[in-house]
């Protein structure tokens, strides 16, 4: 009998990102947007996910009144008719609500 092992994605090198972006580019279609989940978020932070939730997150149709500069935006990525969300913070939101706060960020 065959063992199973799981199958893995390709690694993808510098030069083939590069030219999956200028293939990107020629086509005309937007960069992708890359969503962090809020566990995702509260590690690196170094919080539990429950506090950013409650403390730092603006999740639209959810909470009443306007998002305060302060608050990070939650996307809700679920599909309509599932009762249950999936919320998500954008890579640009996390960015930007770092600089508000004043938190150093280094690129890699």
């Amino acid at each position: 009998m065959k063992s199973w092992t799981p199958r893995t994605a390709p690694a993808t090198t510098t030069a083939t990102r590069s030219r999956l972006d200028q293939l990107r580019n020629e086509v005309g279609l937007p960069t992708r947007v890359f969503f962090y989940t809020i566990d995702q978020v509260a590690d690196m932070l170094g919080l539990g996910a429950q506090d950013v939730n409650a403390r730092y997150l603006f999740k639209p149709g959810r909470d009443l009144g306007p998002q305060k500069n302060g608050q990070l935006l939650a996307v809700n990525i679920a599909p309509e008719d599932d009762g249950q969300p999936e919320w998500r913070i954008s890579e640009d939101e996390l960015i930007r609500w770092l600089r508000h706060k004043r938190i150093k960020l280094y690129r890699r």
